[in-house]
């Protein structure tokens, strides 16, 4: 299975300098990811819900740990963060072909 991590986009992409994304290590470290600054309160918007990103992170990785033999991929594009949760507005998950299968 690919895994991929992507960054903010769409009006997010303009409201931060670019700059290459670190991988944060094992404390969940949520300074090390790219786009921070949107997360935090950045321009007088409410400091998002960086817990449930987590958990929507921490969920995705189950079920990929859990399917490793059954999925391909998964995409979830985009997830909405506030100050009041995240949603996961759309997801595509790709089922491996099966063995022989055309």
């Amino acid at each position: 299975m690919r895994l991929r991590r992507r960054g903010g986009g769409g009006d997010a992409r303009r409201r931060h300098r670019p700059r290459p994304g670190r991988r944060a290590r094992g404390g969940g470290d949520d300074r090390l990811l790219r786009g921070h600054r949107l997360l935090t309160g950045y321009r007088n918007l409410p400091t998002a819900d960086t817990g449930a990103l987590a958990e929507i992170v921490g969920r995705l990785s189950r079920l990929a740990c859990d399917l490793a033999d059954e999925i391909e991929e998964i995409d979830v594009n985009p997830v909405i963060l506030g100050p009041g949760g995240a949603l996961a507005v759309d997801a595509l998950v790709v089922r491996r072909a099966a063995a022989g299968a055309p």
